[in-house]
């Protein structure tokens, strides 16, 4: 079975938008913030949801901050 360059691409874009929603709801930040944050675009997430490319160089910069920032649970609103 032959994969196509495609196809690759479609994994990478569906594991970053898969990471990055962890992330989100792990942390309680929206993804504009976090696109803002990484790569000073925070439009990015609209785009590539949209079908939109980005270059390797991108998708390591988000693969580096998630790993180097896990994502702790966010505190729950407390009732008073």
């Amino acid at each position: 079975m032959e994969i196509s360059i495609n196809d690759v691409i479609m994994d990478l874009k569906k594991k970053l938008i898969e990471r990055a929603e962890t992330y989100c709801q792990q942390t309680g930040i929206a993804k504009p913030a976090l696109a803002a944050k990484v790569v000073n675009d925070g439009a990015f997430f609209n785009r590539i949801e949209s079908g939109a490319g980005c270059t390797i160089k991108t998708y390591e910069r988000f693969m580096a901050f998630f790993d180097s920032h896990a994502a702790a649970p966010k505190e729950p609103a407390s009732v008073d």
